[in-house]
């Protein structure tokens, strides 16, 4: 088995589990409505290079690690994962890395130096400050933050894009929007 199928898992009491090491692939709402589910447990040595949407939506799981091969995060694939309060990227992974512990960094293109869009943060922030070298928010990134309340963007942002439902559902009472914006996409 080199990958989990999409909906295998879904809407069942599972509480934990650990993956194989060989898996390379998490399908789309794998783990959708586990309301069980709290622990989900990647091996260091494991070969996971693709997380597609929703795949833990609704669920309980309160810390992710990334580990060094996951290079494929798909849009939305923190979508409901409400109590996602600690991410670790192991410090190998050549596209993610977290910034000041709550935002989860991608690079734009493989050919970006730079670390420079955000992909999402942990969920028990109220308030967030976008880092002024972040050129874009992706699609999701805040997606349904209930906590939220407060969106800072620093007066030499380098903001260019805000990504599809990036503060949809979300409960921002503030927000300001820089000077360099060129698109905000729908939703």
């Amino acid at each position: 088995m080199k990958q989990i199928g999409n909906r295998s898992f879904s809407k069942t009491e599972i509480e934990s589990i650990t993956i194989p090491k060989h898996l390379t692939k998490i399908g789309e709402d794998t783990f959708f409505y586990c309301e069980k589910l709290h622990t989900f447990e990647i091996p260091i040595d494991s070969e996971l290079r693709t997380i597609e949407s929703d795949a833990f939506n609704c669920t309980q799981i309160e810390k992710f690690t990334i580990p060094k091969t996951l290079v494929d995060l798909k849009r939305g694939c923190f979508n409901g994962m409400n109590n996602l309060n600690q991410i670790v990227v192991d410090a190998e992974n050549p596209l993610y890395s977290m910034y000041d512990d709550k935002l989860l960094l991608c690079k734009t293109s493989e050919t970006s130096i730079e670390k420079d869009c955000i992909v999402t943060c942990v969920r028990n922030v109220e308030s967030i400050t976008i880092p002024s070298f972040i050129k874009s928010i992706g699609p999701n990134a805040f997606y349904d933050f209930q906590n939220l309340k407060k969106v800072e963007i620093p007066d030499d942002s380098q903001l260019l894009i805000i990504g599809e439902n990036s503060f949809s559902r979300s409960t921002i009472e503030k927000f300001t929007f820089p000077h360099h914006l060129t698109k905000i996409s729908k939703y």
